[in-house]
């Protein structure tokens, strides 16, 4: 594709696989990448995304002009900030983590002023007879 060629049509079978870009954006997409973006998006074809939707920045808040609304994101070894972020869930769609073989250990050397806490870590936490009776106290009239 150019920006000397008209954009191809597809069926509605057709299933787009997005891999415009990589990980490293850190600006809106402009230009010809955006005409792209815009003409998947405006497409009614399932879109799945390589490792971040194009458009999307891997570790912010995007904005929303010029990012690819996927349906699946297929991302690599852990998961990205940008896939975590309330702003930008309208553009990933569901994310799948592919393990591509990467040192376990590697986590362990990279700082991060960022943790992820899953559901169940929570959920060790609260007691629900606790919160029945604290509850209880609450509502008690003095």
């Amino acid at each position: 594709m150019t920006p000397d060629t008209p954009l191809p049509a597809s069926s509605q079978s057709t299933i787009i696989i997005d891999a415009l870009l990589g990980t490293g954006l850190n600006r809106p997409v402009e230009g010809f990448t955006a005409t792209v973006v815009r003409h998947i998006n405006n497409a009614s074809n399932k879109v799945i995304a390589i490792d971040m939707p194009a458009g999307l920045q891997s570790d912010a808040y995007s904005g929303t002009v010029n990012i690819i609304q996927a349906d699946h994101t297929l991302t690599f070894q852990n998961l990205k900030l940008a896939l975590l972020l309330p702003g930008n869930a309208e553009y990933f769609g569901r994310v799948h983590v592919l393990d591509i073989g990467l040192d376990p250990a590697y986590l362990t050397t990279v700082e991060s002023k960022y943790e992820l806490t899953e559901g169940a870590l929570f959920h060790s936490f609260i007691n629900p007879g606790k919160i029945m009776r604290i509850k209880a106290i609450l509502d008690t009239p003095w």
